[in-house]
């Protein structure tokens, strides 16, 4: 990805920086799953996306 998308390239890549990045979005994960605020059956079903026409907007050529 560039550089110009997140700001730096500067971001650290070393086994340590991803192990703690990793516990960080593990803990994150964890606690969000514990939150009892989910939406109605019929809400998830309604916005599945199986149910919204698809549209090709890609290279025509």
């Amino acid at each position: 990805m560039s550089s110009d998308w997140w700001g730096s390239s500067e971001i650290p890549h070393s086994e340590d920086a991803i192990q703690v990045t990793q516990h960080a979005a593990n803990y994150l994960v964890s606690e969000a799953r514990k939150s009892l605020n989910r939406p109605s059956s019929e809400k998830v079903l309604s916005n599945l996306i199986y149910n919204y026409k698809t549209t090709y907007s890609g290279y025509k050529g």
